[in-house]
């Protein structure tokens, strides 16, 4: 029996789905100040990701999944964390913070949240390449 991957979860303090994602749209460019998720911000332009958040995630060496405020739970059942969050679900099921949702609200761009998320998953990323996973 093999055992399960680490995997990077983007909880989006955000609704999914195509009209929620063009009245967000909206809502960022227009009304900065009061848009709720600041991983949207960081990440995408007006109706898509960026192109240095979207190289990062091709780095990343593990599954990446993306969910929102409306399906999260179905997939981690039990987690409350103020969104949005970026997290580590580790192989045995374990969860750790990789980014906060303060922490990504006290961010001025995007560079700053992936030098932070490069930092946060480098001990797993090195363990995994040693083969200690």
């Amino acid at each position: 029996m093999s055992t399960p991957e680490p995997v990077l979860v983007m909880i989006y303090n955000a609704d999914g789905g195509l009209l929620n994602a063009v009245r967000d749209s909206f809502w960022k460019t227009f009304a900065p100040a009061s848009y709720p998720c600041a991983l949207c911000a960081l990440a995408f332009g007006f109706f898509t990701v960026k192109r240095e958040w979207k190289a990062f995630l091709n780095r990343v060496p593990f599954e990446t999944i993306e969910l929102h405020r409306d399906d999260y739970r179905k997939h981690l059942p039990g987690f409350e964390e103020k969104l949005p969050v970026i997290l580590l679900r580790d192989e045995r099921g374990g969860v750790r913070i990789v980014a906060s949702a303060d922490e990504m609200n006290a961010m001025g761009d995007l560079s700053q949240l992936i030098e932070l998320a490069e930092r946060r998953l480098a001990p797993v990323r090195d363990k995994r390449a040693r083969g200690a996973v």
